[in-house]
């Protein structure tokens, strides 16, 4: 599954902890104190994500953020038709100055892959308006508060918590029922929100889903009845192990029950499980811990051959040793990926294998030249070797996509302090047609050049440099340097400015790098 930056994972907030009160004056411990009780105010309430600034296309999904306590917050997004819900995760969260990390510690539905795990972001509040930049990670919104200030607070409705009759489990119904039942549980939202409810709801829900699936795997009537129970106790074992530890063993003994099992769908669930809680530590992996993961991935593919099931369990372990420091040998796990899925039967496979083999050539790109080819927003052919001897950003980015517009007021303040000593920028649509394209331009004052791609089946998330880079994700930013190597794959936010700073000096004065618009050239698009 593809996962956008922008629209999946917006939800995770992230707050810094207390500032070191002994390494600043009084003075400055009150300033800072004032200053962090401010933004706390400031957070309190409810918000509903726009996208990014400036921003007027609609987002690709609605989702409601939620701050209370000063500590704690909670995002929900429902089925715009159903009204059921797709994802919801809570947790806490600490401020340090106008940064902050927090920590997700409940999640349901498409989240739940991130529980326990923190995010940083530098945040800025002014009234109704609340945005967020990632700091080490590539998530940056814009969010409108819901209930403006000084507008009456409606009358809540008492809380009414009828967990425990919805978790009655059914034990005579049919396994059809039971596995409605099992996905229904898991859509469940807490209704007391502090750490111990949270908890509490946590081993009901998940305790509820294991007795019903332990109530359909005793049947054994249906091998595809029993996979869907398994693979459903796997995940409320995962998730439960969070709020109660002691269910770990449980969670170990049942992928060693079923990794040989002699029916290869049922095996498959239990190896795919086995793997995806090895991706979890993966950020720091050595050179011998992502060596041995990445055989086991190719072991898991050989024993069980190319699926969209086996798919998704390799695509996250590869796509983790990705994020640590060992890329090449993530680079050479894509590669031996690959294969498995271009000969596949089934058709629709093969289009993972030009994804892998493009994300092995992105993750080489470090130190190397990059290859950029195209056709500019006008019709004529794209130069790159006109761009030698200057620090180019490649920024791939689409109008629908918040964060990449959220990055345009930052890649518009370095064009202006680093112009005169070499700096650029070239971007690469993935709009799917050009009119959401030329309407960002125009409505965000893009200057710098762009490759774009209207050949039939060539656009978006297909476009010709996306696929031949692997790019699965936006915004995806790739910093080169005078020589035409790439400096960074991840040139956003603070690390942009750090590379800058480090690549062409401290920046010029504006009166010399900022055009005067009577000096602008309305048909250059490249600075």
């Amino acid at each position: 599954m593809r996962i956008t930056h922008a629209i999946v994972l917006f939800v995770f907030l992230g707050i810094a902890t207390t500032v070191p009160m002994t390494q600043l004056s009084a003075q400055e411990s009150a300033a800072t104190r004032a200053k962090i009780s401010k933004l706390q105010q400031g957070l309190l309430g409810a918000w509903e994500i726009t996208g990014s600034p400036g921003n007027t296309n609609e987002p690709e999904v609605d989702a409601e953020l939620k701050f209370w306590g000063l500590s704690h917050f909670a995002v929900t997004k429902r089925n715009a038709t159903t009204g059921d819900i797709d994802y919801h995760h809570m947790g806490t969260y600490t401020l340090d100055g106008d940064q902050y990390v927090e920590t997700v510690t409940f999640a349901i539905g498409d989240t739940e892959q991130l529980i326990g795990k923190s995010f940083t972001f530098r945040i800025e509040v002014d009234g109704d308006t609340y945005i967020q930049h990632g700091v080490g990670n590539p998530y940056t919104q814009q969010w409108k508060r819901l209930r403006p200030v000084g507008a009456p607070k409606a009358t809540p409705e008492p809380a009414v918590d009828e967990t425990d009759k919805l978790l009655e489990v059914p034990a005579e119904a049919s396994n059809t029922e039971l596995l409605t039942f099992m996905d229904r549980a898991r859509r469940m939202t807490p209704t007391q929100r502090d750490a111990a409810g949270v908890r509490l709801h946590a081993q009901k829900v998940f305790g509820a889903i294991l007795k019903a699936a332990d109530i359909v795997i005793a049947r054994g009537e249906s091998e595809d009845d029993l996979v869907s129970a398994i693979t459903k106790k796997f995940d409320a074992l995962t998730i439960l192990v969070n709020y109660d530890p002691t269910v770990e063993p449980q969670l170990a003994q049942l992928i060693e029950q079923y990794c040989e099992d002699e029916r290869p769908a049922i095996a498959m669930v239990a190896v795919g499980q086995s793997l995806r809680s090895k991706s979890k530590d993966l950020r720091n992996a050595t050179p011998d811990t992502a060596q041995a993961i990445s055989d086991e991935v190719v072991a898991f593919l050989d024993r069980f051959g190319a699926s969209k099931a086996t798919y998704a369990p390799i695509a996250s372990v590869a796509s983790a040793i990705g994020y640590s420091d060992q890329k090449e040998i993530a680079a050479e796990l894509h590669e031996k990926l690959a294969p498995y899925f271009l000969n596949a039967e089934d058709d629709s496979l093969h289009r993972y294998a030009g994804r892998m083999q493009g994300t092995a050539r992105r993750l080489r790109l470090l130190d190397h030249e990059m290859e950029l080819t195209g056709t500019m927003a006008d019709g004529s052919a794209f130069d790159w070797a006109d761009y030698r001897g200057k620090v180019v950003l490649v920024d791939f980015w689409a109008s629908w996509c918040g964060p990449c517009i959220s990055e345009i007021p930052n890649m518009k303040k370095n064009l202006e302090r680093y112009a005169v000593k070499g700096f650029t920028i070239v971007g690469i649509n993935m709009d799917s047609t050009r009119a959401p394209f030329e309407k960002s331009i125009e409505q965000h004052d893009i200057s710098w050049a762009n490759i774009v791609s209207e050949e039939e089946g060539h656009t978006g998330w297909d476009a010709p440099m996306a696929v031949h880079y692997g790019v699965s994700g936006i915004p995806t930013a790739i910093l080169v340097d005078q020589q035409g190597k790439v400096v960074s794959l991840n040139a956003r936010g603070r690390e942009l400015d750090k590379q800058l700073v480090a690549l062409l000096g401290e920046p010029a004065d504006e009166k010399d790098s900022v055009e005067k618009p009577d000096d602008k050239d309305d048909d250059k698009d490249d600075e």
